[in-house]
């Protein structure tokens, strides 16, 4: 009987595939909120754009600039796109780890058997 943390064979790999499952719940997890992060990074500035755009017209300003505009939400911009790639990073990060522990899970005991230990 083999042993690992003093688990038996059948455990072990029950334990292995019930890690790999949370891993992968997790990168789901932190994957929806990527996409959250990105949404808010397209639609918040333009929703932001648009309502200036609609202000301006209502007082009756002629229209701002695209750049103008921009200028004025940029610390709120590179805070979005600082976490979008905080999101990005750590979705990718979530995901190489729920796949190697599945693919460790999966080969760890062939490569035991094959080569003799």
């Amino acid at each position: 009987m083999d042993t690992l943390f003093g688990l038996p064979e059948g455990q072990q790999a029950a334990s292995r595939w019930q890690h790999h499952a949370d891993l992968g719940d997790t990168a789901r997890l932190v994957a929806v909120l990527f996409f959250l992060l990105l949404a808010a990074y397209v639609l918040i500035p333009w929703f932001l754009d648009r309502r200036s755009r609609t202000n301006a017209a209502a007082v009756g300003t002629p229209p701002t600039s695209s750049s103008s505009s921009s200028s004025r939400h940029r610390g709120l911009r590179i805070t979005l796109a600082s976490l979008a790639v905080l999101g990005a990073a750590a979705s990718v990060t979530t995901i190489i780890q729920a796949g190697h522990t599945g693919s460790k899970s999966v080969w760890q005991d062939y490569v035991s058997k094959t080569s003799g230990g």
